[in-house]
């Protein structure tokens, strides 16, 4: 499920994808009052591994597009869907054709150029890679791997929420760390390798492995 502006209206909309097991079917509801806004099938009919979703204003247009990915099981198959009117806008592969463990999908919050950029990982039985593609012409920008050798799991990816930050929200004091998760990384659009690593927080906020900090004198 994927939330943004399809039609236009300054509503969010939801945007949801049948599940593994399911066909490809994409549905959009309106944020307006709730009714189906667009229904159809990314892929073909007969596959049966239900579908990753995005969404984002890739072609700069005000509206914002779908992405889809296919689900475990089928090939790195990208499909991009103008918000406007459902047409076709890109079919890639984002990995190797032969490979059959899906392609997870996400886009990138706009740049100067007004244009969402999309961000693929590679899908189960897959190395933790991840891809970026342009908006503009949807060829490849970045290309790195998440984690270390080993996993082969795949991997999920998302893009920072679209719009400008709220005063107070987000803001961090010039050489204050931000929030940490574990078994999170995060890349700030950085060239490849230059992906950052949050180390595992213990309850309370210390990281594992730091020293507990002498108490103050009463």
């Amino acid at each position: 499920m994927a939330v943004g502006d399809v039609n236009g209206d300054g509503f969010p909309d939801v945007v949801t994808a049948a599940g593994f097991g399911g066909g490809p079917h994409i549905a959009v509801f309106s944020g307006r009052d709730g009714s189906v806004l667009r229904s159809f099938l990314a892929y073909d009919p007969s596959v049966r591994n239900g579908t990753w979703v995005a969404v984002g204003d890739v072609d700069g247009d005000g509206y914002a597009d779908i992405i889809t990915g296919a689900g475990p099981g089928g090939a790195s198959h990208v499909k991009v869907f103008s918000g406007k009117d459902n047409a076709l806008m890109a079919s890639f592969y984002a990995y190797d054709p032969a490979a059959r463990g899906g392609v997870t999908c996400g886009r990138r919050r706009p740049g100067r150029d007004g244009r969402a950029d999309i961000i693929t990982g590679a899908g189960l039985g897959g190395g933790p890679h991840v891809v970026t593609f342009n908006g503009r012409d949807f060829s490849q920008m970045q290309s790195f791997f998440a984690y270390g050798d080993g996993v082969n799991d795949g991997v999920l990816v998302a893009g920072r929420r679209p719009g400008r930050r709220r005063p107070g929200r987000d803001r961090h004091r010039p050489g204050e760390r931000r929030p940490e998760r574990p078994g999170v990384r995060r890349s700030e659009g950085r060239p490849p390798g230059l992906v950052h690593g949050l180390r595992r927080v213990r309850p309370g906020g210390r990281r594992a492995g730091d020293r507990r900090p002498p108490a103050e004198p009463a």
